[in-house]
């Protein structure tokens, strides 16, 4: 008798104090029952103490798999950070400097003590979050959505048919928004909290510390400035992001991040300027889902991959673009005549010529005229 097993992936939200994790199913629903948080001590020196916090909410989600088959591991994870190797690369932010360089994917990987089929994939966490609106949030019912979120940074995702894309006609590199010139610098100089603040200050000579104290100047004090600002905030949002709407011939909006709280005080403005002066009218939403959405995009990452390899070679990895097979842990013990191409060529060492630690790189590079590095910027 046949017996079906239910397939989940696992969705990974890891922000600058927090992990959450949770069980999501082919649709991109989240299994609310797996879903599990935990504040992250993101500035400890010791990177095992915040990995050691990651696997176990990871474990503790896992936990609820429960008969059903894990098809990988999705990671919405903030960068800077090396998304196709797995490694991370923050650094001068005060959160998460113990972890860079290290590689992320391995370590996960071998604590959990997964298999070697069981995809680990990494994503930024606007990317996941566009990806999870579209697989089903706001813009389930649209072809072309792009996602944004607002808060500290500004970040952006452009989803077509719920796939998330990095290279096309008509987006920005990578689907980032952030870098774009935009007036006298780049869109995140006029679409960030930190603009928000600036801004007010300069108008008033007052000082706030959080977005969220502008917002209850409007609504419970009736500040006309503080009012103004959100509105100028709204406007910058359209300007931005007008000519990538219509590049990319966008069917819908979705809002996400900690200021679309506030979406009431900049959300007219936007909409406004979108419509009169960019004659750009399609639907704006605002998240209802917001971490859960993160989760169920980076989940949906592991559905695309696999999607992919399925298409490509029934269920194989295509790994190159080659015909040539891949080599072997060990090579076939064959003879072959010297004058022939060995397509397993291998030459012994002698001993004493394999270190490790960089402290052995370095004494060997002190003892060259010219020393030419190549590898990963990470190492």
């Amino acid at each position: 008798m046949f017996i079906h097993t239910d397939k989940v992936s696992l969705g990974v939200d890891i922000g600058g104090s927090h992990i959450s994790s949770a069980l999501v199913n082919t649709s991109g629903q989240v299994l609310e029952r797996s879903l599990q948080k935990k504040k992250i001590e993101a500035q400890v020196k010791n990177p095992k103490i915040i990995i050691d916090q990651w696997i176990e909410t990871i474990e503790e989600s896992l936990s609820f798999l429960q008969g059903k088959q894990l098809k990988g591991i999705g990671v919405a994870m903030p960068g800077p950070f090396d998304y196709l190797d797995g490694i991370s690369l923050l650094d001068g932010v005060s959160k998460y400097e113990s972890l860079y360089g290290i590689n992320i994917r391995q370590i996960i990987s071998s604590q959990l003590k997964l298999s070697y089929e069981c995809p680990i994939l990494f994503e930024n966490d606007a990317g996941c979050f566009g990806l999870g609106e579209a697989l089903a949030g706001e813009g389930s019912e649209y072809k072309n959505v792009i996602a944004i979120t607002l808060g500290t940074g500004f970040g952006a995702a452009f989803i077509e048919h719920k796939k998330l894309l990095k290279e096309r006609n008509g987006i920005p590199g990578n689907g980032y928004l952030y870098n774009i010139p935009f007036k006298d610098g780049i869109a995140e100089d006029y679409i960030s909290s930190r603009w928000l603040l600036k801004k007010y200050t300069a108008l008033t000579g007052i000082e706030f510390s959080e977005v969220k104290e502008m917002a209850t100047a409007v609504t419970v004090h009736k500040d006309f400035n503080a009012k103004k600002v959100f509105e100028i905030y709204g406007k910058n949002i359209a300007h931005c992001l007008s000519p990538w709407i219509k590049s990319f011939k966008t069917d819908c909006l979705v809002i996400g991040g900690s200021i679309c709280k506030a979406s009431g005080l900049f959300l007219p403005a936007l909409t406004e300027e979108l419509s009169v002066t960019y004659e750009i009218n399609i639907p704006v939403r605002i998240s209802k889902k917001m971490e859960l959405s993160a989760i169920a995009g980076a989940a949906g990452l592991i559905e695309n991959i696999v999607e992919t390899k399925t298409k490509k070679n029934n269920g194989g990895i295509e790994w190159r673009k080659s015909s040539q097979g891949l080599m072997p842990q060990n090579s076939p013990a064959i003879l072959i005549d010297e004058e022939d191409y060995n397509i397993f060529p291998f030459h012994s060492l002698d001993d004493g010529k394999i270190f490790t630690g960089y402290s052995s790189l370095a004494d060997w590079i002190t003892g060259q005229k010219i020393v030419a590095i190549d590898g990963f910027g990470g190492n």
